[in-house]
């Protein structure tokens, strides 16, 4: 019996990581989607509104650009500054407790090249720059890797 229920308990936990990883994914081919498509944009904020800081820093990086982004799909200055603004404190906020996080870099990385000149948002593009070319090589994760390295060509 007891066999049984670590195995339920080991095939729950697995599940849950491969669920998690899979989502991830569906966030990331969003969140390239989005840059171009409104409903993309929209979909990715909803999927990730209710994730908090301290719950995953990552998929809350991603909340914060997506907010960044939807100032793309707004008519109104004063609402496009807000979601800028919003989406700017909270990825700032992620970075500053996981530094070495090499997807939120990129993220950043990815906004600032992006963002209009105006917006004064683009101090860290060369230390965000540095910091993905020394670790990229090191990162597991092929999906990401791969994004990133064409990102940079």
């Amino acid at each position: 019996m007891k066999n049984i229920t670590l195995f339920i308990l080991i095939s729950l936990v697995h599940s849950s990581i491969i669920a998690q990883k899979t989502s991830l994914n569906n966030i990331r081919v969003l969140y390239q989607k989005s840059a171009t498509d409104k409903n993309s944009c929209i979909q990715l904020n909803k999927e990730i509104a209710s994730v908090q800081i301290y719950e995953d820093a990552v998929l809350y990086g991603y909340k914060a650009v997506s907010k960044m982004m939807m100032a793309n799909y707004v008519t109104n200055p004063f609402t496009k500054l807000s979601y800028f603004k919003e989406g700017k404190k909270m990825l700032d906020n992620v970075i500053d407790n996981n530094k070495t996080n090499i997807e939120l870099r990129f993220l950043r990385l990815c906004v600032q090249e992006n963002a209009p000149a105006f917006l004064g948002y683009n101090d860290d593009i060369d230390d965000d720059k540095k910091f993905i070319k020394l670790y990229l090589a090191s990162l597991k994760d092929f999906q990401l890797k791969t994004q990133i390295h064409d990102y940079l060509k």
